[in-house]
């Protein structure tokens, strides 16, 4: 479903479709407060990064490392997260100050969430079939 509806989780499969399993799942274990869960991608690290929908935090990018949930900044209606070969995550963000549209602009950030920069402003990125990859 576009945008990632209520009750989707994030799964893993190889690319034959066997070995299929759900990595996390909305309103369960780590993400009890979770409504949806999507665009996920694996981190160099082997970790999950992915956009966790909450009626209490909105949207905002995550990590899942061995079991633990761990949220990647303090940035409101933050999406589509793509992690970059070097671990810096790429994502969609709607927050800027200066950003009254609420416009999808490009923000880059490390891979802990910390040292955020706006890469691309001004600009609505259409967040619809995003995806990357190595």
């Amino acid at each position: 479903e576009p945008y990632g509806g209520n009750g989707t989780a994030i799964c893993s499969a190889a690319l034959d479709g066997t070995g299929f399993q759900v990595l996390l799942s909305p309103g369960a274990g780590v993400a009890q407060a979770a409504v949806a869960l999507h665009h996920a991608a694996y981190a160099p690290d082997g970790s999950v990064v992915f956009e966790m929908n909450g009626r209490a935090t909105g949207e905002r990018v995550w990590r899942l490392s061995a079991g633990k949930l761990q949220m990647l900044g303090e940035f409101r209606n933050d999406n589509s997260p793509c992690v970059l070969p070097s671990g810096v995550i790429a994502s969609l963000y709607l927050g800027r100050d200066g950003n009254p549209s609420g416009a999808h602009e490009l923000k880059l950030m490390s891979a802990s969430g910390a040292e955020p920069r706006m890469a691309l402003t001004g600009v609505d990125i259409v967040d619809s079939q995003i995806s990357c990859g190595k």
